[in-house]
């Protein structure tokens, strides 16, 4: 009988305090193993928070939506 695997906390390479763009993460929520498991809880610098997956954090991730629509558009 084979068994399977189970899931084991792993070290991420963002931490409590990890600014990526206009967001600032607070507290890591859940820790399941993988980058789509470990939820951040994230403070925008106006003062939103959201809850986001640690592999949701990227390129695209820059602001909230209020900040974004505030912002001036691209050339």
């Amino acid at each position: 009988m084979t068994q399977i695997p189970r899931r084991f906390k792993t070290v991420s390479r963002k931490y409590p305090g990890y600014k990526h763009y206009e967001w600032t993460l607070l507290k890591l929520l859940e820790d399941m193993g993988s980058a789509s498991s470990r939820r951040w809880l994230v403070q925008c610098s106006c003062g939103e928070f959201a809850r986001r997956f640690e592999n949701e954090i990227n390129y695209r991730f820059i602001a909230c939506l209020s900040c974004r629509t505030k912002a001036p558009p691209h050339e």
